[in-house]
């Protein structure tokens, strides 16, 4: 956006049992030391997304300051949508378009709880991020990126060192490009929630005797005091059998509004598609025959518009669906998100139906490790039958796999030792002797599956995660250690020490999951008498233990 870097130098910090997972220090960044991950690691996450966010706030937070915390999304919303644009450079358009997809779906969660407007103390995180970041998105959109960033600029210059408030930020953009936007802000973000779109379309021939295609759109969001009836443009697009794509950008601003866009002679309607590639942060409802859902899925040139049509496809029958549900995973450059969403619809079938059963072979030797991952992720639940355990090669060939992130391996290890827990001691023996990056999860998980299968090593590897459950360790390999005792419904004295010394830490990621995995434990009536005797033992701890598990 052209302002330079506004310090001197930048330093970046690791830190021990961070509880969150940066902050921008002016010109020095603190981050979690669990982002110091090897080349399995990083397949899980990695600090790309945070490493870019961090550095956003150099000018977003720390050049200016929002003046209190009702303009807080003024520092975190602009890191996130330029850690976003930074992501898209890194992994690609497809990669960028799903953050705004899980974006708009938070924001629609957030919204059934309240209608706090992102401008708010208590909008909290979802708002002041990911929302935030849809919302300036959109603005860019409205604006035009060469608007945009010259409005940033002046931004930034005319408030550098300085406080502001979201008002400057409008004031901005008014002063700079004469552009009159308090419409924008406010129904984005002086009130709350999102439109919620419901569109017919239909082909009609007008009063000239020429083909149309019509939109007519309602919104049915709530209205009242911290919400209304939005205005935004909306991008239309009709795509027609012969292959032509006809587009057209017309506003919408009424709760209920027909729009039309003219179709050549001839033209025949394959399907239509309002808000092309979602746009605008929204719940959108639309109706379509079969037919139009199969091929919007295949052929719509928009990520989010193959995947709003895949959903859809969720109530059509699995005969109708079949074929399409297939071509998206036969298809080399799909996103791997559309591909899992195939794949969860055809799920049912993969007993009965040998080309879903080579769908999820060819799912899991895929080179795309999130197609990997989420492909035997969707397997974990079923139970071994002939047709499953033929998979069994392809799981099996993940532990010799070279670049296998850990959450990969984890996966391939409880599916061998779920479908053939005969075999858990070959399994088990047959995965690479790695710890994992984030809180050694692959040996917590061998370990667990020793106890679980009773091998002759469970009483060790008992111990083993006894011992990573103490304040010996930091808090991820704590917390999962504590998660794998609670599935294999283990309680100790020591653990009973260990945990009151993790639900005293500053640490709330430390402190909360034990707090709630102890309670889970305790609710579980055998282990009332071991307490009850520590307690005793403890006279001294006694209305400390008691204050923290009532």
């Amino acid at each position: 956006i052209g302002i330079p870097y506004p310090w001197k130098t930048y330093s970046q910090i690791p830190v021990q049992d961070f509880m969150y997972g940066a902050m921008e220090n002016t010109s020095a960044t603190v981050f979690g030391d669990f982002f110091c991950v090897d080349e399995r690691g990083y397949r899980d996450r990695n600090y790309v997304a945070v490493n870019a966010h961090e550095l956003a706030h150099q000018w977003f937070g720390d050049l200016i300051t929002a003046r209190s915390a009702k303009h807080h999304w003024l520092q975190e919303s602009f890191a996130t949508f330029y850690n976003w644009l930074y992501e898209k450079e890194a992994f690609g358009a497809d990669h960028f378009d799903w953050n705004r997809h899980n974006a708009a779906q938070s924001a629609l969660q957030a919204s059934r709880e309240d209608l706090l407007p992102v401008a708010h103390s208590q909008a909290g995180t979802v708002r002041h991020y990911p929302k935030g970041a849809h919302v300036l998105y959109m603005l860019r959109e409205v604006c035009g990126r060469a608007n945009y960033n010259k409005a940033i600029r002046r931004y930034l210059r005319s408030f550098g060192f300085k406080n502001v408030d979201s008002q400057d930020l409008l004031n901005s953009f008014h002063d700079e490009l004469g552009l009159e936007l308090d419409w924008f802000w406010n129904q984005w973000v002086y009130k709350g929630g999102e439109p919620h779109f419901h569109v017919i379309t239909e082909t009609v021939t007008n009063a000239d005797g020429k083909p149309e295609a019509r939109f007519i759109v309602r919104q049915e969001q709530e209205e009242g005091e911290l919400s209304s009836v939005f205005q935004m443009p909306m991008n239309l697009a009709v795509y027609l059998k012969n292959g032509q794509v006809v587009r057209s950008r017309q506003w919408i601003r009424s709760k209920n509004v027909t729009l039309t866009v003219p179709l050549p002679d001839g033209a025949e309607v394959d399907f239509m598609v309002a808000d092309e590639n979602r746009q605008i942060l929204s719940k959108q409802t639309f109706e379509a025959s079969p037919e139009a859902l199969r091929n919007m899925a295949l052929h719509a040139k928009g990520l989010l518009d193959r995947y709003a049509a895949l959903e859809n496809l969720r109530k059509v029958s699995l005969q109708d669906k079949r074929t399409v549900l297939l071509q998206v995973l036969n298809s080399p450059h799909e996103f791997h998100a559309l591909k899992l969403e195939a794949l969860r619809q055809l799920l049912p079938s993969i007993e009965t139906d040998p080309e879903v059963l080579s769908a999820f072979r060819s799912a899991i030797k895929s080179s795309d490790m999130e197609l990997q991952k989420g492909s035997t992720q969707l397997l974990l639940p079923l139970l071994p039958s002939p047709s499953i355990l033929g998979l069994l090669p392809e799981i099996q060939a993940l532990f010799n796999q070279a670049n296998a992130s850990y959450q990969l391996l984890e996966n391939a290890l409880n599916l061998a030792c779920r479908w053939q827990p005969e075999r858990a001691a070959e399994w088990l023996a047959a995965t690479p002797a790695l710890s994992g990056n984030r809180g050694k999860s692959l040996e917590i998980c061998r370990l667990e599956l020793t106890v679980k299968h009773q091998l002759p090593q469970a009483d060790a590897a008992l111990k083993s995660l006894e011992e990573y459950a103490s304040p010996r360790y930091e808090f991820i390999t704590q917390t999962q250690a504590w998660a794998a005792l609670a599935r294999l419904d283990y309680l100790s004295p020591a653990l009973l020490d260990y945990a009151l010394v993790a639900m005293e830490h500053s640490n709330g990621r430390l402190a909360g999951p034990v707090r709630s995995t102890l309670k889970e434990l305790l609710s579980r009536h055998r282990h009332q008498a071991m307490l009850n005797s520590w307690l005793q033992a403890h006279p001294d701890l006694a209305a400390q233990m008691q204050s923290k598990i009532r």
